[in-house]
C-alpha cells in the first residue's frame, strides 16, 4: 500500500499503535547508534587509546540499546495519554 492510498481511519487502534511503536523504536536505535559512534572517537582519543573498530562498534551497539530502551520507555509513557485520533 502506497502512502497515497493509505487511510489511517481504516486501521485498528492496535495496528496504529504498532506502527507508531516501530517507528519510534527504530529512530531510538538509529539515534543511539549515531551518538555511540560520534562519541567513541573523541572519548578514545581523550583516554589516550588507539582507535579501533571493535571498540567503536561495541560502543555503538551499547548506545543503540540504550537509545532504544529510552525511547521505548518514553513511548510507553506517552502512549498512555494518546487518544485514537492522535495515532491517525
Amino acid at each position: 500500500v502506497g502512502m497515497v492510498d493509505y487511510d489511517a481511519t481504516k486501521e485498528s487502534t492496535a495496528v496504529l499503535q504498532a506502527r507508531l511503536a516501530r517507528h519510534v523504536l527504530m529512530k531510538g536505535f538509529q539515534a543511539g547508534s549515531l551518538v555511540g559512534l560520534v562519541a567513541a572517537v573523541p572519548i578514545q582519543a581523550l583516554l589516550g587509546r588507539s582507535l579501533s573498530l571493535p571498540k567503536a562498534a561495541r560502543t555503538a551497539g551499547i548506545s543503540s540499546m540504550i537509545g532504544t530502551g529510552l525511547t521505548g520507555a518514553m513511548l510507553a509513557s506517552k502512549m498512555q495519554n494518546i487518544e485514537r485520533e492522535g495515532y491517525e
